[in-house]
Parts: structure tokens; sequence; C-alpha cells
């Protein structure tokens, strides 16, 4: 029974602390500041040219994918159909 008032006299006494109030707020805003922006610089360059050449791959598939689609090319080969070897 002693140790049960000897964990009550510490909770009351935990109760009436008063908790200090921290405020890390400000330092974790100036290491955001601080931050050095040239650092991004290559991966920027990076995504740039990768853009760059996903854009050009594309154009020249949707380019080739029209070519194979054109009706003259189609009937080209489907008049040599009746060529047997």
């Amino acid at each position: 029974m002693k140790e049960l008032e000897i964990l009550k006299k510490l909770a009351a006494a935990a109760n009436r602390e008063q908790a200090p109030e921290v405020s890390v707020s400000a330092g974790i805003i100036a290491v955001i500041n601080a931050r050095d922006e040239q650092a991004d610089r290559p991966l920027m360059w990076i995504a740039g040219l990768a853009s760059a050449a996903a854009l050009t791959v594309g154009v020249l598939a949707v380019q080739t994918f029209d070519l194979w689609l054109d009706p003259a090319l189609i009937s080209a080969f489907s008049l040599a159909g009746w060529v047997t070897l």
C-alpha cells in the first residue's frame, strides 16, 4: 500500500508542474530557408532533357503509326498478295 501512496504523491506532483513551452519552428524555418537552391540545378537539367527526349520519341511514334495506317501503303501490299512463289 505504501507504493500506491508514493505513486499518488508522484502523480500529484507531476500534475502541479508546468511544462516548459518549446518552439522549434523558428529553427526549422531557418534551416529550410538556408537550403542551397543551386543543388537542384543538375537534376532539373536531367529532367528537362529526359522530357525532351520522351516528347521526341512520342512524336516519332505517332508519325510511324500514322505511316503504318496509310491506305496507299496497305493497298500496295494487298495488291501484291496474289503473287505466290
